[in-house]
């Protein structure tokens, strides 16, 4: 797993070339290179939290599934926390592990963008060695 903090993030995903992976992604989608289901929401009847989960799966090149996590909690607010926490799962990386564990990541709106941000800045960090590896 690469980790990057916010400048490598910055340094590797300028604008220009997120909105060119948007565009592909976009144009993949309606080529049928994608198959994005639509999202399911689980929440407790009278309960204010609930999580949502996002499927994505790349049918082009490499086939990849992707899963894209979302847990809202309403009183994470009142503590100073934002109250949407979140990963992105791709292909077999295990995923948190425990809650001293976070993955942090600014989502996009569904998976399949997630996902090709993601892969984009994975492909430009390591290019232009930033970021840390660790082993999982």
């Amino acid at each position: 797993m690469l980790v990057l903090n916010q400048a490598d993030v910055e340094a590797v995903l300028p604008m220009a070339a997120c909105i060119e992976a948007m565009q592909a992604l976009f144009i993949g989608m309606a080529g049928g290179e994608y198959f994005n289901p639509l999202r399911q929401r689980a929440r407790p009847e009278g309960h204010p939290n609930w999580i949502t989960m996002m499927p994505a799966l790349r049918l082009a090149e490499t086939r990849l599934w992707a899963l894209k996590e979302m847990a809202v909690n309403p009183a994470n607010t009142a503590a100073g926390l934002d109250p949407i926490q979140g990963a992105m799962l791709a292909g077999s990386m295990p995923g948190r592990r425990d809650n001293a564990e976070f993955t942090l990541y600014k989502a996009l709106g569904f998976a399949a963008l997630d996902l090709a941000a993601a892969e984009l800045a994975l492909r430009e960090a390591r290019r232009a060695g930033r970021g840390v590896e660790v082993a999982w």
